[in-house]
């Protein structure tokens, strides 16, 4: 992957210098991210990481190993920084609170508790973003038909009308009130 990061960057650089070069996405398992780390340290140590500009990854869950995102953001740091790239800039390209499987029973202690922790998750992962500095964090999925991937939507499809989640709202107001926010 790193051999195909260097020959690709570059041509799309000549196309486009003000394009953004972003590498991944890693699927990061946690906690044992022993195939992730090995896949990151494989593209970093075949020269790729100075020709991309931001490296991606996903960070699905919530509290089970502690906080995923700060926990992957952390990792991801670490591993670049030994590389001589501690700021390298991270993007998030997917984020969400899913119930871990496509069974509704999955989502404890129930579904509709469940979706209010769904909904003071998407309340504070923004925040969480900025805190740490990433470049970017998108909510994986929008709008799905359930179960969708593993309930994460903020919005479900019944059947072509959209009925927004609890979630839904809290990511809105979250962005309104985040805009243009930066962590002191």
């Amino acid at each position: 992957y790193g051999e195909v990061v260097k020959q690709v960057a570059p041509a799309i650089k000549a196309a486009n210098p003000n394009a953004k070069v972003i590498a991944g996405a890693l699927l990061y398992a946690w906690p044992d991210d022993s195939k992730p780390r090995a896949f990151l340290n494989g593209i970093l140590a075949s020269g790729a990481g100075p020709v991309f500009d931001m490296l991606s990854f996903h960070a699905y869950g919530e509290w089970g190993a502690g906080d995923l995102l700060i926990n992957k953001t952390a990792r991801i740091r670490q591993i670049l920084s030994s590389y001589g790239m501690p700021n390298k800039p991270l993007i998030a390209t997917e984020i969400a609170a899913t119930c871990g499987s496509t069974n509704v029973t999955s989502c404890p202690p129930n579904f509709e508790a469940w979706k209010q922790r769904q909904a003071n998750y998407a309340a504070r992962i923004y925040a969480e973003a900025i805190a740490l500095n990433l470049a970017g964090a998108f909510w994986y999925t929008l709008v799905s038909q359930s179960p969708g991937f593993n309930y994460s939507q903020l919005i479900d499809d019944q059947n072509g009308t959209l009925a927004p989640r609890e979630s839904y709202y809290a990511f809105l107001n979250s962005a309104k009130l985040l805009r243009g926010a930066r962590y002191t």
